[in-house]
């Protein structure tokens, strides 16, 4: 019988190393993870690039839109040995580079989109290494979802659920809306803030064949929660933590009942 433990999500930013950097992947690889997860943008030339926030510091007082900038210029403003921005803005990585390393090691790719323009070159990237199958997309409300699985039907994408309800009285409405909203964009599942996700939203979801992604799941008494209620993947910074945590759980269930 399949094994029920949850996958492990490697978060941007896992085992203490720079965010969205082929350090970052590659940690989270050794360390175990299924999956690894950078943020994806894209500079004015259509370079598809991995970085967070839709702008970068160039000093305490400026900033620029990676939108606004070429690759050329974007990499220079974080190699240059004249920059005393505080904190340093990180190394660019491409989005390419990532994933040559993720498919070396036969991993899966969780892209979570930052922003429209970086949707074809990210398409590029990925049908350029026929890694479609390989990839998962992120980052997508409904109409988003929508718009991206128009354009790429081939793509896998994950629907990303809204903020549940301050008033516990709207959780079951809550529920039901998130999942028709991931039938209808014809996502491939729900990714969603732990604090949000309960035991009715997991077997209301699972009833209807949507496997719930959960992030970012850093404590072992959180852990040990969502491995029990069933969540399909949890999304974590503590990568090495999960592992071990999945292994001595495997180790007293070895059938996987």
């Amino acid at each position: 019988m399949e094994n029920s433990l949850p996958l492990i999500t490697a978060h941007a930013g896992c085992m203490h190393t720079p965010p969205n950097s082929i350090e970052n992947a590659l940690q989270g690889i050794q360390a175990g993870a299924d999956i690894i997860e950078v943020d994806v943008n894209a500079t004015k030339d259509g370079v598809a690039v991995l970085f967070h926030d839709p702008y970068i510091r160039l000093d305490a007082h400026r900033k620029a839109r990676i939108d606004e900038l070429t690759f050329e210029e974007l990499h220079a403003i974080t190699a240059t040995s004249s920059l005393d921005s505080h904190p340093r803005p990180p190394k660019i990585t491409r989005l390419g580079d990532v994933l040559d390393l993720v498919q070396r090691f036969r991993k899966t790719v969780n892209l979570d989109l930052k922003s429209p323009a970086c949707l074809k070159p990210m398409a590029e990237a990925v049908r350029s290494r026929d890694m479609v199958d390989d990839v998962l997309i992120s980052g997508c409300r409904k109409e988003h979802a929508v718009y991206v699985k128009q354009r790429y039907p081939d793509f896998q994408v994950l629907l990303n659920a809204d903020e549940s309800p301050a008033d516990d009285s709207g959780y079951a409405d809550y529920i039901a809306r998130t999942c028709r909203d991931a039938i209808a964009a014809a996502c491939c599942g729900i990714n969603m803030n732990y604090k949000d996700c309960r035991r009715e939203m997991l077997f209301y979801a699972r009833l209807r064949c949507l496997p719930v992604l959960v992030w970012t799941v850093d404590t072992v008494e959180e852990m040990e929660k969502f491995i029990a209620a069933g969540v399909h993947s949890m999304t974590t910074n503590e990568v090495d933590t999960l592992f071990r945590f999945k292994e001595q759980m495997d180790s007293k269930n070895p059938e996987g009942q």
